[in-house]
């Protein structure tokens, strides 16, 4: 039996921030939901697991950084664990960072070695860059780390593992990924490893709410995408979900066994296997469930008409996120979201006349786009009127299509770490524009992208159901 110390980063906005629960109830959070899951599948072969989450550690402790820290330091002297993995986000990169410095200190001075691993999407993209940039690091998972991890704890040798990346004196050795074929063979995730109340903590933001709060968590019912959007990362595995009764199962799981009343599915799109969709809803009304918790997802405006709409209204849904993108069909097809601005309309005045409230996330920014382009948007931002509408600025995530061609063609230079903020973050105004419109005018459409959107949250709420 090994000892396992999974580490959640914190975000680096929220030090010195100490929250009001009023504030609280306000901001959105999703759970580490694959380090949970990780850490289940550890526990269930024998290992015994830890996650010590310094996100949630930071909030509770009034945004004193110093003092999680040390909440990190005294748990590890304490625990003595066998291994460390850190989970690593481009936006939380220089936090990683910090925690693998401050892990491979402790194990200077300590008389019992662990070893000190990473994984997750930046680490992933970048696995030469994040060996360079931190030394102290034994291996990084790439891609699914579910076997690959468990494998690594359990003695096999590193050579013999599939989705690794190792140091082989002085060079850096990627072993080819691994997938998990039948998601279906994966445990239900145990929440108890983390604080649930913290993260299912009455919240007005995660599914839109205005009178009663949600007490929520997270589920997700595939991996990879059929899609293949040029500035998403999220694409690059192969299309997997589970079976409709396994998801049920997950969410009766759920429900007995924490206190909330919603879910969030935090897939891609739910409507990637519309079979799926549809059996997951039509189990939901049979066995009653819709009446137990609410639920949203994330949908594309290709998936969706009255009839499926309808369905997942009575199966419980409450809200549906579109990445709508551009009000620019040259947009949308260098995108490559294989959607139209016409089935967006579609999307639109469809949630219209049933009153489903929806989210229209639109992206400005994107290479190659015009002040044509955004003028567009904001036209189509005009005659659509969406509830709710999140203005994006755009960044292409690491390991993404864009990211990888802008960095060829020398428009990302990673040199700096503090650059992972500015890729991992939309909406900073000191980060890069990639588009064809000069600085002053594109944050002048920005200004009024988000007037409008103010504008229709306080006028069109009104036509959509509770």
């Amino acid at each position: 039996m090994a000892k396992v110390l999974l580490v959640h980063p914190w975000n680096f906005h929220e030090e010195g921030i100490n929250y009001t629960p009023k504030q609280l109830q306000q901001i959105w959070r999703n759970a580490p939901l694959g380090l949970v899951l990780l850490a289940t599948e550890l526990q269930n072969a024998g290992h015994d697991v830890k996650i010590c989450d310094l996100e949630r550690n930071l909030i509770v402790n009034g945004g004193d950084i110093d003092q999680a820290l040390m909440q990190l330091k005294n748990l590890i002297e304490n625990e003595t664990p066998d291994f460390i993995g850190i989970t690593i986000l481009s936006i939380r990169y220089i936090e990683a960072q910090r925690i693998i410095n401050l892990c491979n200190e402790i194990r200077q001075n300590a008389t019992k070695s662990f070893k000190i691993v990473a994984g997750n999407i930046h680490s992933s993209s970048e696995p030469e860059l994040t060996f360079n940039e931190n030394p102290a690091l034994d291996a990084i998972f790439i891609g699914e780390a579910d076997d690959p991890f468990k494998k690594f704890i359990e003695g096999v040798s590193l050579e013999k593992i599939q989705g690794v990346a190792y140091r082989q004196g002085d060079r850096i050795i990627q072993n080819s990924e691994w997938l998990v074929s039948d998601l279906d063979v994966l445990p239900f995730p145990n929440w108890n490893f983390i604080d649930t109340q913290f993260y299912a903590a009455p919240n007005f933001s995660a599914h839109g709410r205005k009178d009663k709060p949600a007490r929520s968590l997270d589920i997700i019912t595939s991996r990879g995408c059929v899609y293949h959007c040029s500035f998403c990362v999220y694409n690059k595995a192969r299309y997997r979900c589970n079976s409709p009764e396994y998801v049920i199962g997950n969410i009766e799981f759920m429900l007995s066994s924490f206190d909330i009343d919603s879910i969030y599915f935090l897939d891609s799109s739910l409507g990637n296997n519309r079979r799926q969709l549809v059996s997951i809803c039509e189990i939901l009304i049979e066995k009653g469930l819709n009446s137990k918790f609410k639920w949203s997802a994330n949908m594309r405006s290709n998936q969706v008409d009255e009839d499926i709409l309808k369905l997942m209204w009575k199966a419980g849904c409450r809200k549906l996120l579109y990445g709508f993108e551009s009000g620019s069909q040259r947009i949308l097809d260098l995108m490559k979201k294989k959607c139209t601005v016409e089935q967006n309309s579609t999307a639109a005045k469809l949630h219209k006349k049933l009153g489903f409230p929806y989210h229209a996330s639109m992206i400005m920014g994107f290479p190659g786009e015009t002040v044509k382009d955004l003028k567009l948007t904001l036209n189509w931002l005009k005659k659509n009127r969406p509830p709710v509408v999140g203005i994006n600025t755009y960044v292409p995530l690491p390991g993404s299509e864009d990211y990888l061609k802008l960095k060829s063609e020398g428009k990302i230079k990673v040199q700096d770490p503090n650059i992972w903020r500015l890729l991992g973050e939309v909406n900073n105004k000191e980060g890069q524009i990639f588009s064809d419109v000069p600085t002053e005018i594109f944050w002048k459409y920005y200004e009024k992208m988000q007037a409008l959107s103010m504008e229709f949250r306080d006028k069109e709420n009104k036509y959509f159901k509770e």
